[in-house]
């Protein structure tokens, strides 16, 4: 069974660095590329990897001519950093130079809304959720949280909650 722990090991990488690349549209072997970097630079406590040579991304599957298309695409779209000579890689964390596009429905407000749902114990309900109906305990004693005003006035504007 497998039992990953932080004491074997773990990435060190800015949350707003993170959300970044999950909120662009990368193909499945752009975001390859760019965590085998995140991997073999951050996660060993780098800025920078050591030397990679094309052939090292067939441990993700890439062939060598793939990696190289690939990594030339992204050094162009100002995602990561190489020099060619000596095949030192970083990713670029200055995204806003990044030429990738945003997910469609990807928008900052809605992503932070999210995370501070997450960050605030609160999630979304279901439209069918039978517990929307009524709210949990009418006799709150504590005071709510902005989130949970701002959740309770939605239900409220959806005629949900009276």
């Amino acid at each position: 069974m497998a039992s990953p722990q932080i004491e074997k090991g773990y990435l060190r990488i800015a949350n707003e660095l993170f959300d970044e690349i999950l909120k662009r549209d990368f193909t499945k072997r752009q975001l390859s590329i760019v965590f085998f970097i995140i991997r073999f630079s951050y996660g060993c406590q780098r800025k920078q990897t050591l030397k990679l040579r094309n052939i090292d991304f067939d441990v993700i599957g890439l062939y060598p001519q793939n990696a190289k298309t690939e990594l030339d695409y992204l050094k162009q779209a100002k995602v990561i950093n190489y020099d060619e000579e000596t095949k030192i890689f970083s990713v670029n964390k200055d995204y806003s130079q990044w030429r990738i596009s945003y997910y469609r429905k990807c928008t900052d407000e809605k992503f932070d809304t999210l995370i501070h749902q997450q960050l605030e114990g609160i999630q979304a309900k279901e439209k069918n959720d039978p517990e929307d109906q009524e709210p949990k305990n009418k006799n709150k004693q504590q005071p709510e949280s902005e989130a949970e005003k701002e959740f309770n006035e939605g239900l409220k504007y959806a005629g949900r909650w009276e």
